[in-house]
């Protein structure tokens, strides 16, 4: 099905099935199946694609709404905040291709489970640590990333207690190459697994109006937390002139090879599994 905007697709109001939906930005067409399919995998629902790009999505299994609008990076806040809306009341995961969402015991749990469990907590969310994914060289559209030896920052993370259980948090390449990296992509904090609602809108910064959506855990116990691991950094960094120049490597003595499990990422600490067991 498709819709040229996202006022006509929130207009026409198409039936769901229900669970989990996956709102896909489509940058480009790199590693857009590899993206889709992780997030089928793990109990998305039905994927809204948004932009151009999301004719080379194919058939993932699911149904797949796609949306002709400009994802670039001016636009996507906007995007986001519409889907939002459009979707009021369901849980939604936000993502761009190249992105690939993790969660604590996502090898044997869905994402129905996780938002379950979520809306036990009376929870809206929960928080995602955006990590860096990055190879030497990066792969190309030929290879999907899960058969590249991919690496990430296991050291370098800095965190910033705000008020209400709120953190700022910054690492990984943008901030090794903050000379390079875009200003508004150094917080690698943010909320990517949310319940949808009305007038919800997303900041230049990735951060939703709304103090509760950056909040990491609970008042009253800590909550799980979740990782997005993401090439579109790296991918940055390689194509900027000054990279180039430098004959630099992402590579470094804090990378690890990424293993694509849950278990990982919690035995490193990038997630925590909160009262989920």
């Amino acid at each position: 099905m498709d819709h040229p905007t996202i006022a006509h697709f929130a207009k026409a109001k198409p039936r769901l099935p229900n669970g989990v939906v996956t709102v896909l930005l489509c940058e480009s067409a790199l590693h857009l199946r590899a993206t889709a399919d992780h997030a089928v995998r793990h109990g998305t629902k039905a994927i809204v694609a948004i932009g151009t790009a999301s004719v080379a999505l194919g058939d993932p299994g699911v149904p797949v709404i796609r949306i002709g609008e400009d994802p670039g990076d001016r636009n996507a806040p906007a995007l986001i905040s519409a889907a939002m809306e459009a979707l009021e009341g369901r849980w939604v995961l936000w993502l761009w291709n190249g992105e690939f969402f993790h969660f604590p015991f996502c090898e044997t749990r869905a994402l129905g489970d996780l938002t379950e469990f979520l809306e036990s907590e009376r929870r809206k969310l929960i928080y995602t640590y955006t990590l860096d994914l990055y190879a030497d060289p990066m792969p190309g559209a030929e290879s999907a990333p899960q058969n590249v030896p991919m690496h990430f920052d296991r050291i370098g993370y800095y965190a910033f207690p705000e008020q209400d259980q709120t953190l700022r948090v910054y690492g990984s390449l943008c901030w090794r190459f903050e000379e390079i990296a875009p200003k508004w992509m150094r917080q690698i904090g943010r909320a990517s697994l949310v319940k949808a609602e009305r007038d919800m809108r997303l900041g230049p910064d990735l951060h939703f109006d709304d103090p509760a959506f950056a909040s990491v855990s609970c008042p009253w116990h800590r909550s799980p937390t979740a990782a997005m691991m993401s090439l579109r950094s790296a991918r940055r960094i390689t194509s900027h002139p000054d990279f180039a120049m430098r004959r630099d490597s992402l590579i470094w003595h804090g990378s690890v090879p990424f293993e694509w499990t849950s278990r990982q990422l919690l035995d490193l600490g990038m997630i925590e599994p909160g009262q989920w067991f």
